[in-house]
């Protein structure tokens, strides 16, 4: 028994009381309503002894440790929850797997102070999320058959070809992650560090502070908009909960590392490496060459940034030019690239998230021009407010083709934390 039942026994039992006194009036109980005051009398005591005891429990749990956030139960929890639950429990499933994933949903509420338009899915045991729009359908007599493959004759779970994507990048690179994070968030960060001065005998020390600003990341929205087919959900021999997550978070892992690398900023898209302003330009007027691009880590050395997780960003169409030129034209020397993961010997990581610039002819005319990146990427920040909103809709032009529509919506932001810690080359001919 509760707390609080004992609670309403007890004014039950006053109740009764009162009503033998009021029937009594100035006389005396009689037996039987003696025996019954006797009783309650009895009970009453039984059930103050009870409420004592279990008060002083409930004062130690008040006043025990409690579950951090993120405990190892709800890590269990949220790891059982299947992107297919969720949509199932949107569409109103009353299933084991769609009941835990309303569970898992109204935990991270409670976590975020912020209820879902649809229900949370939890980003725990994925590194990232952000945006697209496709259809993934069964196929149908006389159309692309762009999900027909996951309808057996015999489907091959273990040849399952994921559908290509950019390269993704950022967390290879050693980008930091800000995860579980709730409102707007400001950074510090030192401008100017303390200055130290030698001084002479009975002479102060040099007076200086340190100077500080904050980066912000504030709440950007991106999500993306898919449809799924009931056959491929049926018929599917394939593991559909797992070609639905893939599928959902690759898409917006990859329009996240676009958005930190050559985000415009515009207000509603994150502003990316490129376009932060107080990032070293280099530039590569003269072409591809072993001095332009030595030039862009000694940038770096120069602002005397530490090279913590160093590392270029290019795409590949500059690394085949890099393993076709040589460091010193015209001799016999080594070419600027010989492995294609490394560069100058740091890491490099080549995406086809770098634009290419056409090239032009006539006057000015120029090859084809991409950019090249080099950071100590710890100093990117992406931040990721811990869980996406997915919403299904099984209605409208979807439910005339037997689908349901499914929208997934993330709460992302990147930021520079130092400018100088970036060197970005925008116009290396290839």
């Amino acid at each position: 028994m509760t707390l609080r039942d004992m609670i309403a026994r007890r004014d039950a039992v006053r109740e009764e009381l009162r009503t033998l006194h009021t029937a009594a009036a100035d006389a005396g109980l009689p037996g039987e309503a003696q025996t019954r005051w006797d009783a309650f009398t009895a009970e009453l005591a039984t059930l103050d002894a009870a409420e004592r005891r279990q008060a002083v429990i409930d004062d130690l749990d008040r006043r025990a440790a409690g579950q951090p956030v993120g405990d190892a139960r709800f890590e269990a929890m949220a790891a059982e929850v299947r992107v297919s639950d969720v949509i199932a429990a949107t569409l109103g499933d009353t299933g084991r797997g769609a009941g835990l994933a309303r569970e898992a949903s109204a935990e991270i509420a409670r976590q975020r102070g912020k209820n879902p338009t649809g229900l949370y899915v939890s980003l725990r045991g994925l590194t990232r999320a952000a945006a697209e729009r496709r259809a993934l359908t069964s196929g149908a007599q006389n159309t692309p058959p762009t999900g027909a493959a996951l309808v057996p004759t015999i489907v091959r779970d273990d040849l399952l070809i994921d559908p290509l994507r950019a390269s993704t990048i950022l967390d290879k690179l050693g980008a930091t992650y800000l995860t579980g994070l709730t409102g707007n968030i400001s950074v510090p960060r030192v401008t100017q560090g303390t200055s130290v001065g030698w001084f002479g005998e009975n002479q102060p020390i040099p007076d200086t502070d340190a100077a500080f600003d904050a980066v912000a990341l504030a709440v950007k929205h991106v999500g993306a908009i898919t449809e799924y087919s009931r056959t491929m959900l049926l018929n599917s021999s394939a593991d559909v909960d797992a070609l639905l997550r893939n599928d959902l978070m690759r898409a917006l892992a990859v329009e996240i590392d676009r958005a930190a690398l050559v985000g415009t900023g515009d207000g509603i898209v994150p502003r990316g490496i490129v376009n932060t302003p107080g990032v070293v330009k280099v530039p590569f007027a003269d072409g591809l060459s072993w001095v332009n691009v030595l030039a862009l880590p000694a940038a770096l050395d120069n602002a005397n940034v530490p090279m913590l997780r160093p590392g270029f960003v290019g795409n590949g169409l500059i690394r085949a030019k890099a393993m076709d030129t040589l460091t010193v034209p015209g001799v016999a020397s080594p070419f600027i690239m010989s492995a294609p993961d490394m560069l100058a010997g740091y890491a490099y990581a080549a995406t086809n998230l770098i634009p290419v610039a056409p090239a032009t002819t006539g006057t000015g005319a120029h090859p084809a021009r991409s950019s090249l990146v080099f950071g100590s990427w710890d100093n990117l920040l992406v931040g990721i407010w811990d869980a996406l909103d997915l919403t299904s809709n099984p209605f409208g032009d979807a439910y005339r083709r037997g689908a349901v529509q499914v929208r997934i919506i993330a709460d992302v932001d990147v930021a520079v934390r130092h400018p100088e810690a970036f060197a970005a080359a925008s116009d290396v001919g290839t």
